[in-house]
This record gives structure tokens, C-alpha cells and sequence, in this order.
């Protein structure tokens, strides 16, 4: 195994970690904010509005903590899925090339 095969395998876990830490941030943020977090499974709608949560930042430093982690976590999560997205991608063109080449077309 090739030194070039590790980068291989490590570019394809990375989009995986990213977005695991993004679910652990979001998840630690939501353990932070018990009621709330109660609150929001009860009603979702009611309770995700921009009122609410800059409420919980007069609340002091958990609060802040909390949506900060929440932030982090989206970020994460959305970067993961998009990096995944771009090396599917390019593993599509990849793919389809070596289609084309076997049918001789």
C-alpha cells in the first residue's frame, strides 16, 4: 500500500469527521440548553424564532456557549455534507470517464 492510498482514505473520512463533530457540537449545545431543548421538541415552529433565541442570550454563559455551539455545529455539518458532495462529485466524472473508456465510446 502506497503512502498516496492513506491520503486517499483519510480525503474520504474527513467529510465523515467533520460532520460527526458538527452532530456532537449541536448535541452538546442542546444538552446545555435542557429546557429549552424540551421546549423545542414539543413545538418546533413556536419555539425557533429569533426572539427566543436571543433570549437565551441574556441568559449569560451558558446560553452563549450553547448558541455558539449550536453555530459551530451547523457549520460543521454543512461543511462535512458539502465536501462530501464535492468528492462524490469528482468521483462521478472519474467514474463515468472509465465507463466511457471501457465501452470505447
Amino acid at each position: 500500500m502506497h503512502l498516496s492510498d492513506f491520503y486517499r482514505i483519510y480525503l474520504w473520512l474527513t467529510p465523515f469527521a467533520l460532520m460527526a463533530g458538527g452532530a456532537l457540537f449541536v448535541w452538546l449545545s442542546l444538552l446545555l440548553l435542557g429546557e429549552y431543548r424540551k421546549a423545542f421538541m414539543a413545538e418546533p415552529m413556536s419555539v425557533m424564532s429569533l426572539d427566543v433565541l436571543l433570549s437565551i442570550l441574556r441568559c449569560g454563559s451558558p446560553g452563549v456557549l450553547a448558541l455558539l455551539g449550536l453555530v459551530v455545529g451547523a457549520i460543521f455539518l454543512g461543511g462535512g455534507f458539502l465536501f462530501l458532495l464535492g468528492l462524490l462529485s469528482s468521483a462521478a466524472v472519474d467514474l463515468w470517464q472509465a465507463v466511457r473508456l471501457t465501452l470505447g465510446a
